[in-house]
């Protein structure tokens, strides 16, 4: 009789095994922003980078600016977790950098839609303003920096899983004087 409970406590056992986990994290469902690189001039997409976070605070950005006299600095930042997004340098006679993110995911190694996604409404960009004289073009060209970045797969997971979230934008100039589109890059913050 014990050999015969223990068999069927076996056969029960495998039976109700799944080997599906339904534990498992979507990976859409984790707290993920994507900052993407688009040039000024050209409107074309540069690279981009993907952050997941372990927080599920709300999700705003900070700015820290640091004027330029000579060199000076913005950092974009998490606001809930003060964890940079971006950092860029900004130099008076000379060409600041990017220091942060350090690496990128160049544009061929985004998968791609077959159909680009519609334009959104403009009223759902927001220029990132990191200071009170934060410099942005009176007539941004928000349709063809959409364009540039609409057929991106990701762009559309994360605008299906958050319609209501921003799309922020930072003008990066990083030299100061009369700016120089070929040098100048958009960045583009969207959390899904």
């Amino acid at each position: 009789m014990k050999k015969m409970g223990l068999i069927l406590f076996g056969i029960l056992s495998i039976i109700s095994c799944n080997n599906d986990d339904d534990r498992q994290i979507n990976p859409m469902d984790q707290n993920r922003v994507l900052l993407l690189k688009i040039d000024f001039e050209a409107n074309t997409f540069e690279e981009g980078r993907e952050f997941v976070f372990s927080t599920n605070k709300d999700f705003d950005i900070s700015s820290e600016y640091v004027s330029p006299g000579d060199f000076g600095s913005i950092d974009l930042l998490y606001k809930g977790t003060q964890q940079k997004l971006f950092s860029g340098t900004i130099v008076w006679s000379g060409l600041g950098k990017i220091d942060f993110p350090e690496k990128f995911i160049q544009p061929e190694d985004f998968n791609r839609l077959n159909e680009p996604l519609p334009m959104p409404d403009v009223s759902e960009f927001k220029k990132v303003m990191y200071d009170e004289h934060a410099f942005y073009p009176e007539n941004i060209e928000y349709q063809k920096i959409w364009e540039s970045i609409a057929d991106l797969k990701l762009v559309k997971e994360y605008r299906r899983n958050n319609p209501e979230t921003k799309i922020n934008i930072l003008l990066y100039t990083p030299a100061v004087g009369i700016m120089d589109p070929a040098e100048a890059d958009w960045i583009m913050v969207i959390k899904n």
